[in-house]
């Protein structure tokens, strides 16, 4: 009886951490940009300027175009950005997380593009991630 009662407490805390999994991973997204939650990285503007234009793709929607730059000394890597459509009351209208490809070496500048943005009144395009990479070069 003795293992039986052992094997049922740990069948019941694993039930347990299943449903706090769970609960987590249902209770919404709150990693989903928004007109108002627009990075995951508080103070990029310290490190990072964007400037970009808007022209209209064959498809009918929006590309967004134009260099991040990187006021910061060391590598960016994995850099992403999140371009939003809004319409005049600042609502989204249609978003989208670009990766920018290559990264951007610090004081320099790279181009990128963020297409398939609907129609819209205005656009946004803030760094959404990034990391900072100290040292380029192998690990030791």
């Amino acid at each position: 009886m003795k293992i039986v009662a052992g094997s049922m407490a740990v069948l019941a805390r694993l039930a347990l951490v299943a449903v706090a999994i769970t609960a987590c991973a249902t209770g919404g997204d709150q990693l989903t940009p928004s007109a108002s939650f627009t990075t995951l990285m508080p103070g990029w503007e310290s490190k990072f300027t964007v400037a970009w234009t808007v022209e209209a793709a064959r498809d009918g929607t929006k590309l967004l175009s134009g260099r991040v730059t990187s006021r910061y000394g060391q590598y960016a890597a994995q850099v992403s950005l999140l371009g939003q459509a809004l319409d005049a009351s600042e609502n989204v209208v249609s978003q989208r997380i670009e990766r920018v490809p290559g990264g951007i070496p610090g004081f320099n500048s790279t181009y990128f593009e963020i297409s398939r943005l609907a129609p819209a009144d205005h656009y946004k395009v803030t760094v959404w991630a990034y990391t900072i990479v100290e040292e380029r070069g192998p690990m030791q």
